[in-house]
């Protein structure tokens, strides 16, 4: 659990640091037209980077439970963005400096576009999913752990083992939690701070 915290603190953070790189990048910079190339080489590095790394990746050392002599050993895929943040901030940086740039430009050439994997993903169902994906992402281990008590539940047996569609279930039901999520949480949360803000404004 520490190691889960520290790692959306630090992904936090370095979301903040690219934000503020944003607004800080002198406006030559911010104008260039390269934006998009590195858009897309950031979304191929990152593929390429989780699909070449290994099934077992380093472990690192956890703090001993009670009873244990020793730290134990545990891997860090659980937790995994693959060690993706600064790559995906600066894709963001990319992506919002390339809006940025359509959304003032007068002229609309053949050079100020988005990147064509940003093209692609940006159909709207896409979208759509996406606005719902992370909370599908956080809701995975309490969804799963639900699971497995309600199926252990109806066998009658806690050491029963979990059936082989397991996996369908558990991508299924955290899917309709992130959708619930989404659009029963966060939107009405988002919706409120947001009259707040333009009230204050």
């Amino acid at each position: 659990m520490c190691g889960l915290l520290c790692e959306s603190w630090s992904n936090y953070f370095a979301g903040m640091l690219f934000a503020q790189l944003g607004d800080e990048l002198p406006e030559n910079l911010k104008s260039w037209l390269g934006w998009r190339y590195i858009s897309d080489l950031c979304l191929g590095l990152a593929f390429v980077v989780v699909a070449a790394s290994p099934g077992q990746l380093p472990c690192v050392a956890v703090a001993a439970s009670p009873g244990q002599d020793a730290p134990r050993w545990s891997n860090i895929a659980p937790y995994g963005d693959f060690f993706l943040a600064p790559i995906f901030g600066l894709r963001a940086l990319s992506c919002s400096l390339t809006e940025g740039n359509l959304a003032t430009a007068a002229d609309k050439s053949e050079y100020l576009q988005r990147g064509y994997l940003d093209t692609l993903l940006s159909s709207h169902l896409l979208v759509e999913a996406a606005q719902c994906s992370f909370g599908a992402y956080i809701l995975q281990r309490p969804v799963g752990e639900s699971i497995k008590v309600v199926v252990k539940s109806f066998e009658g047996d806690p050491a029963v083992s979990l059936p082989a569609s397991f996996w369908v279930m558990h991508q299924v039901s955290c899917w309709i939690a992130g959708v619930a999520l989404t659009k029963f949480v966060e939107a009405p949360i988002a919706r409120v701070i947001s009259l707040q803000l333009t009230a204050r404004a």
